[in-house]
């Protein structure tokens, strides 16, 4: 798991890869768009989860969204 960086204003991008041998890296990006419900597209590896969860938690706080309806 890479540092999580802004793509737009609106947009935060939590960057991954993945080693292919003999091929070079795959990316393997998530992303969170913050609006009213934050919403957050993954297409991230499972393996780095504990990662991911922290870099996702500098970003929202994923517990704030949980009990909004």
């Amino acid at each position: 798991m890479d540092k999580p960086y802004q793509a737009m204003q609106d947009i935060e991008v939590l960057p991954a890869h993945f080693p292919i041998p003999g091929a070079g890296l795959l990316p393997v990006n998530a992303f969170v768009i913050k609006a009213k419900e934050p919403v957050l597209v993954d297409t991230g590896m499972g393996i780095a989860s504990e990662e991911f969860m922290k870099a996702l938690k500098s970003i929202i706080d994923p517990r704030a969204w949980r009990n909004e309806r």
